[in-house]
């Protein structure tokens, strides 16, 4: 939706892939010693079954992260949680979408 201009924008289903975003106010519950992060899944909503991930710290409390394979419907506003297995390493807050390969 583009407000400020009053148009909706409507595309195919594959614009609705990101191959990442970029998240803030992120709070780690185990921060890792190291960066990249691998071998972790990301969830970006409660019944999203989690994607393979490598997070990248970003500074100031933000973080990069970025799917193995494209996700859909990554959305600014709603929460991501990192996980390595069962264990909540931390989560933030969705900002950005990255939309090409490598982010």
């Amino acid at each position: 939706m583009d407000v400020k201009e009053n148009r909706l924008i409507v595309g195919g289903e594959n614009e609705l892939l990101s191959a990442g975003l970029e998240a803030g106010g992120f709070h780690w519950i185990n921060r890792p010693s190291g960066f990249p992060l691998r071998n972790v899944t990301a969830k970006i909503r409660y019944r999203h079954a989690g994607a393979d991930s490598e997070v990248f710290d970003a500074g100031d409390g933000r973080v990069k992260i970025l799917f193995s394979t494209p996700q859909k419907a990554v959305t600014p506003g709603q929460a991501v949680v990192i996980y390595r297995e069962d264990e909540v390493l931390g989560g933030g807050w969705i900002e950005s979408v990255l939309r090409g390969p490598g982010g």
